[in-house]
């Protein structure tokens, strides 16, 4: 069973697992939903792979039925833009999200080679099982996540969206890049109140590898968390958000 089980063509029910660390829905269960619902859409519609993820929180998305509605942007032979939104019961906007699509266009270039790095092996790694601060189920549930202090590797265990594609089973691990290198913690709550994801390729298969930096400014109240994402054999994309500290 998926994380959010579709009622309607655009109706959502969320499963616990979709869960943050406080009250309502994980960033990153959000932003797969929107994603996915769109991934849906473009293998009928012949609109590509998913290279670009924007998404705005605006207010947190609460655990109860939710609506969504697409928006064609503009759709041309090679790039295809797509906006997505989701709403509370009682129609209030909560996040917003922009995605950029693109058809597979090979180029030559003569003597050039991508970058590859030496495969890893993430399951050779020490699992841990990070738990929500209200201590029931919650987003990371549905990840099995592995580390070696300096690079954390996430598997999606389940599906988000039934019928996405991979775009939305990275964009959850890909949420939690500012929260794994905190300068400190257990002061302040840091939540993102934004998402940006990139990827030049898809993962070789369902291990994504994040290796984060993040930036706070206390006098501001703000922060930003960035990370390459990386799989077993190298780096396929980047992530970052910015966010807003508040003291606990």
């Amino acid at each position: 069973m998926a994380v959010f089980e579709q009622k309607d063509n655009n109706l959502w029910q969320p499963g616990k697992i979709a869960s943050g660390p406080f009250s309502g829905l994980q960033g990153g269960a959000v932003a797969a939903l929107l994603v996915g619902e769109i991934e849906q859409k473009a293998s009928e519609e012949n609109w590509g792979q998913v290279i670009t993820v924007n998404v705005s929180f605006l207010k947190p998305t609460p655990l109860e039925e939710l609506c969504t509605s697409m928006r064609l942007v503009i759709s041309g032979k090679r790039i295809t833009v797509v906006e997505n939104s989701v709403f509370r019961a009682d129609g209030e906007v909560t996040a917003v999200a922009q995605i950029t699509l693109a058809n597979k266009n090979e180029i030559n270039i003569p003597s050039f080679e991508p970058q590859r790095s030496e495969p890893v092996d993430p399951t050779s790694l020490q699992r841990t099982f990070p738990k929500a601060m209200h201590g029931g189920e919650w987003f990371m549930d549905a990840m099995e996540v592995r580390g070696d202090g300096q690079v954390s590797w996430f598997r999606m265990l389940e599906d988000v969206v039934s019928g996405a594609g991979t775009m939305a089973k990275i964009v959850g691990p890909a949420d939690w890049a500012h929260g794994i290198n905190r300068p400190v913690r257990n002061v302040v709550a840091d939540p993102n109140v934004s998402l940006t994801v990139q990827i030049t390729r898809p993962p070789v298969d369902e291990w994504l590898g994040l290796e984060p930096v993040t930036h706070w400014e206390p006098d501001a109240g703000l922060g930003m968390g960035f990370s390459f994402l990386k799989d077993r054999c190298g780096v396929i994309g980047q992530v970052s958000m910015s966010v807003v500290l508040v003291q606990l």
